[in-house]
């Protein structure tokens, strides 16, 4: 039985070397802006810098689902959330509820998967 990541800010990529951009990345991150117009956050970790998306990835509206397919273990990864404590906590209490916090996204999800 698998363990499924329901909520996450997801790393897109991690690199030794800051971004080439004239601002400092301090404790909250530095934001970007891609080509289309999403929304990323450039974070250092240690001596790496994380970029990951803005917008949390969330399926915790798909919960029923999710079980009904013998899921075993549901995941909640906070690792590049903001550092937020309130933020947080409302993450959590929105996804222990079955409900995705405002601007997430479900990824593919919608195409069918679950």
């Amino acid at each position: 039985r698998a363990a499924v990541i329901v909520c996450q800010y997801t790393p897109l990529f991690v690199s030794e070397t800051p971004p080439a951009v004239s601002s400092p990345i301090d404790a909250v991150g530095l934001r970007l802006k891609g080509r289309g117009g999403q929304a990323f956050v450039v974070r250092r970790d240690g001596v790496r810098y994380v970029t990951v998306d803005a917008r949390p990835f969330c399926i915790a509206d798909r919960l029923p689902a999710l079980e009904g397919a013998g899921v075993a273990h549901l995941r909640v990864d906070l690792t590049h959330a903001p550092q937020d404590p309130a933020a947080a906590v409302a993450l959590w209490r929105a996804v222990r509820a079955g409900r995705c916090p405002p601007g997430s996204h479900d990824g593919n999800y919608r195409r069918g998967l679950l």
